[in-house]
């Protein structure tokens, strides 16, 4: 455990590919002013921007063009491109002896979970206390659904909120509002049985503990949009192999982690990086907070950032955009289940692997009619090739979590002769 400074040292972890983190940044920043932060001489903010050059096919100037107003506002910005990640795995490697093939299997400037390591190495190696992550298309509001359908709207203190919070658990999380899943809207009277849309979704879903009348009211009652409530802080429990957290809207207390700090972790062209990394908290606490955030996938509401906000929220039906990014949700998921499910109960995965099979083989044809698109009948074969892989995928994340920890360990031992360093020169 690193020991604590006299003053807070405040991370913000953004993983990006759109000049829209920009916008994301604003928001936050002045509600940091708003809220005191910024004033606070106990408190220190830096950004670890890491980003993504492939998702939106953009320059590496496009990630620099931060305003200047919060570059003068806080202590320092810290971007993780390319180069950045080429200098600190040669760094690690130089001072641990670690082999560069095996620092590449947790740091990279594409995919999430490569993403996620790398700010959070850099945070702990400029000694963070607590490092918050934000999405890019997530902005600091609540979205709610009065009695009369009209909408009501109300900020969010989101790193005020986490804060009250950290220092007393190893992690806080909290919700999110808005288009939550990429499930669009389905008519379940006169577009598809229910029996079948329930069917697929369960087959989509992973460890979490929803079931199918909690996601109806958000996939049909709602048509795909979640509205906020009024939630209680409560600590999450280990269930179905993991605490379960989402990977944005999440703050990590790294002085209290310490070494037990897991890594990020996906398969091959898969996603489920927070999922992976909820199964290395059983021993954390962890509590979920009632602070959300507004997630805008489309980025249909540009005009939220200059306080301008809707009237009413989009319904994304069956149109071509939702459905092909649907598709690739699915794809995604369906990629990273097997091995979930394998780490988190290696006795029944046989069993749940059958189930799935039948659910998928029950519900994919009228799904595919029902959305005009074919692709979805390849998802079964996409689950099968995944279990195929689940013994190699699960070699390689017990080899990732190795060489995370003595990664991380290196760096923290670092840290702490360099504090003991600082306090022996302050008493001379």
């Amino acid at each position: 455990m690193r020991k604590g400074n006299k003053v807070t040292r405040i991370g913000i972890g953004i993983i990006t590919g759109r000049k829209n983190f920009i916008n994301v940044l604003r928001m936050n920043y002045n509600d940091w002013k708003e809220t005191g932060l910024l004033n606070n001489p106990n408190i220190e903010i830096e950004l670890f921007i890491a980003y993504d050059l492939e998702f939106g096919s953009l320059l590496e100037k496009d990630f620099k063009k931060i305003p200047k107003e919060i570059l003068d506002g806080i202590n320092n910005v810290h971007l993780i491109g390319g180069a950045e990640l080429k200098e600190m795995i040669l760094e690690i490697h130089q001072d641990t002896g670690e082999p560069i093939s095996n620092l590449d299997l947790i740091f990279g400037n594409h995919g999430y979970a490569k993403l996620r390591n790398s700010v959070l190495y850099c945070a702990l190696k400029n000694k963070i206390d607590y490092l918050l992550y934000l999405d890019d298309d997530e902005y600091p509001l609540k979205v709610e659904k009065k009695s009369d359908g009209t909408l009501k709207w109300s900020k969010q203190h989101t790193l005020l909120t986490h804060l009250k919070h950290i220092q007393k658990c190893d992690i806080t999380y909290g919700y999110k509002c808005g288009y939550v899943a990429p499930i669009p809207y389905f008519d379940i009277k006169n577009q598809i049985d229910e029996k079948t849309l329930s069917t697929f979704i369960n087959a989509m879903k992973n460890n979490d503990t929803s079931n199918w009348d909690e996601l109806k009211s958000i996939v049909v009652d709602d048509k795909g949009i979640t509205y906020g409530e009024s939630p209680k802080v409560f600590e999450r429990e280990y269930e179905n192999g993991g605490k379960y957290i989402w990977g944005t809207n999440l703050c990590l207390n790294l002085k209290s982690l310490g070494n037990n700090l897991p890594p990020f972790y996906n398969p091959l062209d898969a996603r489920g990086e927070d999922g992976f990394f909820s199964t290395g908290l059983k021993d954390a606490k962890v509590l979920r907070i009632p602070v959300y955030n507004f997630h805008d996938p489309f980025l249909e509401y540009p005009d939220i950032v200059n306080g301008i906000l809707p009237t009413e929220i989009f319904v994304h039906q069956t149109d071509e955009k939702s459905i092909k990014r649907f598709f690739a949700t699915c794809v995604g998921w369906m990629r990273y289940k097997p091995l979930l499910l394998y780490i988190s109960d290696r006795k029944t995965f046989g069993k749940k692997i059958q189930e799935l099979y039948k659910q998928l083989d029950s519900s994919l044809t009228e799904i595919s009619t029902v959305l005009q698109k074919e692709e979805f009948m390849t998802l079964k074969s996409e689950a099968e090739k995944y279990v195929g892989n689940v013994f190699k995928d699960y070699a390689e994340f017990n080899k990732v979590k190795e060489v995370w920890k003595r990664t991380i360990q290196n760096c923290n031992t670092i840290s702490d002769e360099e504090d003991e360093i600082e306090e022996k020169l302050s008493t001379v």
